[in-house]
C-alpha cells in the first residue's frame, strides 16, 4: 500500500513536502496536484525522476520508489531533493518544460519525447540524464563527471563540457552545433557580471 505525508502550502506558494514511503501498488501516488505550474526541474540527491509531457503538470511517486524526497516549488521552478542514501524515484508531468538541472547522483530521463520549443540542460557532478526531445534551441552544459545521452532533434545545440563529463548524441540530430569549452564559458559567465 502507498503512503505519504503531504505539509505545508505556505503564503509566498512555496510547497514544502516531506514524504517517506513504502510502496507495493501498480499506480503513482500524486505528491503535488494539478495546479502545479512549472516549467523548471532542479534535481539534486539521490533521486531518479522521470520526465513525462502532458496536458498538466504535475509530480507522483514512481510504482518502485522506497526513497523519501523533499519538493518546493517557487514560482516556475520545481526543486527535487533527497538527503538519504537510499534513491527515491518519482515521476515528473510537465506540459511545457524550458529547464532541467540536476547535480549530485542524480538521475533524470524522459519517457516519450518531449517537445518544447527551447530546452536548457545543466549536469554537474555525477548526474545523468538521458533526454529525447525536438526543440527548436537546446543549450547544455556539462561538468564534472556528468554523463547525457540526447536523442531526437533540434535546429541550434550550444554545447558547453568540461574534459571528463560523458556525452552520447546516436539517435541525435542537430542542424547547428555551437561547442564551447568550460573554461571558455567560465570565463564568459565572469565577465558579464
Amino acid at each position: 500500500m502507498k503512503t505519504f505525508i503531504n505539509t505545508i502550502i505556505s503564503s509566498s506558494l512555496a510547497i514544502v513536502l516531506t514524504a517517506t514511503t513504502a510502496f507495493a501498488g501498480t499506480t503513482p501516488s500524486p505528491i503535488r496536484g494539478e495546479n502545479a505550474k512549472f516549467n523548471s526541474i532542479s534535481v539534486q540527491g539521490n533521486v531518479e525522476v522521470t520526465v513525462k509531457q502532458g496536458s498538466r503538470s504535475s509530480i507522483a511517486y514512481s510504482e518502485d520508489n522506497t526513497g523519501s524526497v523533499k519538493v518546493t516549488e517557487c514560482g516556475g521552478k520545481l526543486c527535487i531533493s533527497t538527503k538519504g542514501n537510499e534513491q527515491a524515484k518519482v515521476t515528473v508531468y510537465v506540459k511545457d518544460l524550458f529547464r532541467i538541472q540536476a547535480a549530485d547522483h542524480a538521475v533524470v530521463k524522459t519517457e516519450g519525447k518531449i517537445e518544447t520549443k527551447f530546452l536548457q540542460l545543466f549536469l554537474s557532478d555525477y548526474a545523468q540524464a538521458t533526454i529525447n526531445s525536438t526543440t527548436d534551441g537546446l543549450y547544455t552544459v556539462l561538468k564534472d563527471h556528468a554523463n547525457l545521452s540526447l536523442s531526437g532533434a533540434t535546429k541550434d545545440h550550444a554545447l558547453v563540457m568540461g574534459h571528463t563529463p560523458s556525452l552520447s548524441m546516436n539517435q541525435f540530430a542537430a542542424l547547428k552545433t555551437s561547442t564551447q569549452s568550460l573554461a571558455e564559458y567560465s570565463a564568459t559567465y565572469a565577465l558579464s557580471k
